[in-house]
């Protein structure tokens, strides 16, 4: 898999630079491997034009509402996300999902309960490829910085842990719990549904016992 997106929006400039139509079309060539393009964006035009083979994964990462509403200025709506999955699912395109960052607020399990249960009826009977699971994690230089440009940012203010990789993040305790919930709602809608955790080491998942029906991935590993 080559994962685009990781640093920059995958789509979000597409319509100047056009980089969609150079990726798209090499991999559609090239069986060895698979693009994903990761985006907050429903800036999907470019895409609907090529014939993918279905060898690109168009994915969004996704928040409840509340959390787009609040902290993710200038990106898609839920509703326009899942708008563009479907015409790229219909366009011969694989679909993901990236629950990352979760963010932990008052009334977050109704809010990511919510987003699946939104999701899963607007695909409907279309595959979904993969979808992540991963928690808000911070670098000292990033939370420094959002504490300067955001003082009143709740982000900064939850407690946090340092790990020995150096990035802030929630105690294990809250995200084992998190990953749980979640990923069993998900479960809950679809039981075949391919999952995975980013970023996360396998003390984590041994201890969230995670749900041994689901299909496990791969997972990008971090020491704690």
């Amino acid at each position: 898999r080559v994962g685009t997106g990781e640093y920059a929006d995958s789509l979000a400039l597409d319509h100047i630079t056009g980089i969609s139509k150079i990726l798209v079309p090499f991999f559609a060539h090239n069986k060895k491997a698979v693009l994903e393009l990761k985006t907050k964006t429903n800036n999907i035009a470019n895409l609907l034009d090529m014939a993918s083979q279905g060898n690109t994964v168009v994915s969004w990462s996704m928040s409840p509402h509340e959390i787009t509403y609040k902290y993710e200025h200038g990106t898609s709506t839920l509703a326009n996300k899942l708008k563009a999955a479907v015409k790229c699912a219909k366009a011969n395109y694989k679909i993901g999902f990236h629950f990352d960052p979760i963010i932990y607020y008052s009334g977050w399990e109704r809010g990511y309960q919510e987003l699946i249960e939104s999701i899963y009826d607007a695909m409907g009977a279309f595959p979904i490829e993969w979808i992540s699971l991963g928690n808000l994690r911070l670098t000292h230089d990033l939370k420094t910085m959002m504490k300067i440009r955001f003082p009143q940012s709740e982000l900064v203010a939850e407690e946090m842990v340092r790990s020995t990789d150096g990035r802030f993040r929630y105690p294990k305790k809250l995200r084992i719990h998190m990953y749980q919930t979640i990923w069993n709602s998900i479960l809950e809608k679809r039981e075949s549904q391919k999952l995975y955790l980013c970023m996360e080491n396998p003390d984590v998942w041994d201890k969230a016992k995670l749900p041994k029906t689901s299909q496990l991935l791969f997972s990008s590993s971090s020491s704690f």
